[in-house]
């Protein structure tokens, strides 16, 4: 499928029919879908033991992105689907577009 250029500026997901997250790639070069994630995550109270469980085995914690991947392979993950209109404004083109719109 050929999606926008703008998603491939973004992480992306893949949701079963349940809002399960069955895959998470951030900047992907070929998305797998249109299904683009805002940069914020919703952790349970259960779910924050792990993040130390994920830096001990050696893993990459430079940004919350990269624990996304991991945390999907050792509980479910559930995406919240947004309605509406989604605006990037990660370059200085896109935000100069956004701001002629509004």
């Amino acid at each position: 499928m050929n999606y926008p250029e703008e998603i491939k500026r973004t992480g992306v997901v893949e949701v079963d029919d349940h809002g399960v997250v069955t895959s998470f790639e951030e900047k992907p070069a070929e998305p797998k879908s249109n299904l683009a994630v805002p940069t914020f995550y919703i952790y349970q109270k259960e779910t924050l033991p792990m993040i130390k469980r994920y830096i001990e085995e050696g893993n990459n914690s430079d940004a919350p992105w990269h624990f996304v991947p991991w945390l999907i392979k050792h509980k479910d993950v559930f995406a919240y689907l947004f309605e509406g209109t989604r605006y990037d404004i990660g370059t200085v083109e896109s935000y100069e577009r956004v701001q002629e719109r509004f």
